[in-house]
């Protein structure tokens, strides 16, 4: 399904998903959110705890997660803010 994205200007156009993501990757991706927020620790040194919550990932697979999470953060967060969605994830209202 495509999501309609507001652009700065107030017009809304439907785009292409910014980041198809697995359902894998949307977990660990909502972790590093959650573990970016919690400012536990600076963000170059997470993989270490994506190998710990994620068992299923070894330490290659943790780096390269987390470096597509960071290359997609800046997209990612520019569309949640432009969509009206609050930092709990629920829709602001307008």
């Amino acid at each position: 399904m495509k999501k309609l994205v507001k652009h700065i200007d107030g017009e809304q156009s439907e785009s292409r998903p910014l980041q198809q993501l697995n359902g894998d990757e949307e977990r660990e991706f909502v972790f590093l959110d959650g573990l970016r927020e919690s400012g536990v620790v600076n963000m170059f040194g997470a993989s270490p705890y994506l190998e710990e919550s994620f068992p299923s990932l070894n330490h290659e697979e943790a780096i390269k997660v987390l470096s597509k999470w960071m290359e997609t953060f800046g997209s990612r967060e520019r569309a949640r803010v432009l969509n009206g969605v609050k930092d709990d994830g629920e829709r602001k209202q307008q």
